[in-house]
Parts: structure tokens; C-alpha cells; sequence
């Protein structure tokens, strides 16, 4: 019977992403009031225990051989589906703060899916850090996540009760970071007992080196000895030689007698480890970076816009020689206004004139200004550390002088 008052658009069912563990509780389908939508389990193993189910009742009350043959076929068939959607399928997870962390992922991410396991993207807050080393301003980008994905919220999954089988992070420092931090509930040292395996993946490509490279040698411990590394069930890095030279490093680190356990924990990334990685040119002339953050307003104030002001007039008597890439941390203009508003105006000024007269070739990486650029100049920010693995001169901004 067609009831006219029921007529209308009816949205597609969609299925959900849990649907292993609904399946656990027997569970088809559930309508959720907030988004106004029904959603579905996707697999469809209660639906074939129930046949089975109503099959052995028949089979008792009559046994036939038709019966027993039918049994016997949908038992197999449920043992197959059983092996294959439940038993065999694994539990991945992803961690990002940001957007850009994604690109990280992407081999991996996509033979995770290819293999048919569960994947999820967790979207981690993270902070910026005063200058006593409080988390301050917290960031949260799940709403830049590509749809795609399906990035889940940090507080939309409960790594104790799902205790996945794989866990990726690119996350080496935990607290050992002075500039930000993530979440400290997903620190490689507070998820040894919520998953079975943590990866850890460089996020940052190096040029190659080799251990009689002094400079480069040396630095390693700072991005090798960290917490996230020596926590983490393997790590990825991008070739065999740097492979070599992490097993070196951290078994002067941690003593010889360690050796054997980074032989086995640190591996080459299967999908990078051909990749060359050649010098970009983006300008024939010397490119600095430059880069601020609230710290060193709050510390110095209208020193520190002075300061940039004497940068500024250098640069320009000296633009036929020299580029500049101007970067300022997100939070100065926002924190600026509310700590002191001389500062701030004097701020929006110097930034406006920087910015203007910045390079305006083509658009550099996040991640690719220790490669393209040839020397860092500014606070002690995270971007010191890509100079200094690539053995490039940095220079650390002081109000002062």
C-alpha cells in the first residue's frame, strides 16, 4: 500500500565506519537523531549467521539430507566471510595534526586500504608552546581534512577500547619540541599500551650525508635521539644509508650492546628509497628564510620590531644580491592584539613592508625550505632544524644588537 503523506526525498542509507564492532553486537543498522540520517553495517556476516541459525532449528526438527548439504554450504560460506571481513581484516590508524601531514602518509595510507584493513585518520590538536614551555593556543584543523579521508576527531576514537594493529605518527620529539607539541595522550611513549605496532615515519626528506660529514653527523641527535624514535616499534627512513647512519647514531647513543635492536627496529621506506632528491633553484640569487613567532614579541616588544625594520632596510639596499622569504608564526597577529597594542600596530606595519618586498617566484613547501632556500635567519623555530640536516647556516634573530 502507497501512502501519499509518506512521499518525498529520501536520502541514501550510508554505511558506517565501525562496522566491525557493530557487527560484534549484532547490530545491522542505526538511525542517528543529530545528523538525521540512517546508516548501515556494511558487512554482512549477521545476516548470514542468522540463516545459519534458522537452518540448524530446521535441520533438527527434520533432518534431510538436503538439509544437511544446505547446512554444510552456508557454513563454509559463513566460516569464508567470517576469515576474510572479521579475522583477517586489521585495524589502522593514522595520526595528523595538520593538513600537510598527509603527504606523509600517502603510500601508506593507500596500501593500508588496499589491503582491505579498517583505516582511520585521527585529527590530533596541537600547540605552540610560551616561552616557559606551556602548551598555549591550541590548534585543530579536522575541518581541512580532505573529505575523502573521513578523518575521525581525536575525541571520536578510543584507542584503548579499538587497540589497533598498526598506529603511524610522525610525531619524533614529544615534549622534547621548545616550539610546539601535539597532544601529549598521543605521544609514542603513552601509546606503547593502546596498540600493538607504532611506526613512526620521517616527515622531512634529507640530502645525503655521510658520517665523515662532521656538521651533519653531529646534529643528527636531535631529530634520532628522541623520545618518539627510541618508543617506536619501527621507524621508516628514507634510504639505506641514512638507515646505517640512524643505527650508528643511536647505538652511540644507547651503547653498543643496543646495536642488534636498532638493526632490527629502523627501516627504509619501500615506496622513497630510489626516489632522488636533487637541489632546487628557484631564483639565481641567495635565498634567506626568515621566520618569527610570538615568543620573542612578548620578550622584547618594540625592540623586536625595530629590529625587523633594520632587517628590512638591509635587505633592501641589498636586493640585488639577495631574496628573502618572509614567514611569521600564525599566532603573533592574533596574540599580539591582546598583549600589548603599541606592539601590535608597529607589528602590522614592518609585517606589510616585509611582505611586499618578498620573493614572488614560485610557491616553496613547508617542508622544502631547508632544500630550496640557503640560509635560515630568525627565532629557534622548527624550521631550524631542516638547515641544519642539510648543513646550511642558520642564524638565530637577536632584538639586541
Amino acid at each position: 500500500m502507497v501512502y501519499p503523506v509518506l512521499s518525498g526525498f529520501y536520502p541514501d542509507a550510508k554505511p558506517v565506519i565501525s562496522s566491525k564492532l557493530m557487527t560484534y553486537s549484532f547490530i545491522t543498522g542505526i538511525y542517528a537523531p543529530y545528523t538525521i540520517e540512517a546508516n548501515y553495517n556494511k558487512l554482512d556476516i549477521v545476516g548470514k549467521i542468522e540463516k545459519i541459525c534458522e537452518n540448524i532449528f530446521n535441520v533438527y526438527n527434520n533432518v534431510t539430507t538436503d538439509g544437511l548439504n544446505t547446512l554444510e554450504n552456508q557454513y563454509e560460506d559463513l566460516k569464508s566471510h567470517v576469515k576474510k571481513d572479521i579475522l583477517s581484516k586489521e585495524e589502522v590508524v593514522f595520526l595528523v595534526a595538520r593538513e600537510s601531514d598527509l603527504r606523509w602518509y600517502r603510500q601508506y595510507y593507500k596500501k593500508e586500504i588496499d589491503a582491505g584493513n579498517e583505516v582511520y585518520v585521527i585529527c590530533m590538536a596541537y600547540f605552540y608552546k610560551d616561552y616557559d614551555g606551556a602548551l598555549i593556543n591550541p590548534e585543530y584543523e579536522i575541518e581541512k581534512m580532505p573529505e575523502e579521508i573521513r578523518a575521525l576527531g581525536y575525541n571520536e576514537f578510543d584507542m584503548e577500547l579499538h587497540y589497533p594493529k598498526r598506529v603511524y605518527t610522525l610525531d619524533a620529539y614529544e615534549d622534547f619540541n621548545p616550539v610546539w607539541s601535539i597532544q601529549p595522550d598521543y605521544y609514542c611513549s603513552n601509546l606503547i599500551n593502546k596498540a600493538e605496532k607504532i611506526i613512526y615515519i620521517t616527515p622531512f626528506k634529507l640530502e645525503e650525508f655521510s658520517k665523515e660529514s662532521y656538521r651533519a653527523y653531529f646534529n643528527m641527535a636531535s631529530y634520532c635521539n628522541m623520545p618518539g624514535v627510541c618508543n617506536a616499534d619501527e621507524v621508516i627512513v628514507q634510504s639505506e644509508n641514512m638507515r646505517n647512519l640512524y643505527v650508528e647514531k643511536l647505538s652511540e647513543f644507547a651503547g653498543e650492546n643496543t646495536r642488534c635492536i636498532w638493526e632490527e627496529k629502523i627501516k627504509v621506506n619501500e615506496f622513497t628509497a630510489n626516489e632522488k632528491n636533487p637541489k632546487k633553484r628557484v631564483t639565481d640569487k641567495k635565498l634567506l628564510m626568515i621566520h618569527v613567532g610570538i615568543s620573542t614579541f612578548s620578550q622584547y616588544g618594540t625592540k623586536m620590531t625595530d629590529k625587523l625594520m633594520r632587517i628590512y632596510e638591509i635587505l633592501k639596499e641589498n636586493g640585488n644580491q639577495i631574496e628573502y622569504v618572509w614567514s611569521v608564526s600564525p599566532i603573533v597577529k592574533e596574540s599580539l592584539k591582546g598583549i600589548n597594542e603599541k606592539v601590535y600596530n608597529e607589528f602590522l606595519h614592518v609585517d606589510k613592508m616585509l611582505k611586499e618586498g618578498q620573493f614572488r617566484g614560485e610557491v616553496i613547501k613547508e617542508d622544502e625550505y631547508g632544500m630550496v632556500c640557503d640560509g635560515y635567519y630568525g627565532d629557534s623555530s622548527t624550521y631550524v632544524q631542516q638547515f641544519r640536516n642539510v648543513n646550511k647556516p642558520v642564524m638565530i634573530l637577536n632584538p639586541n644588537i
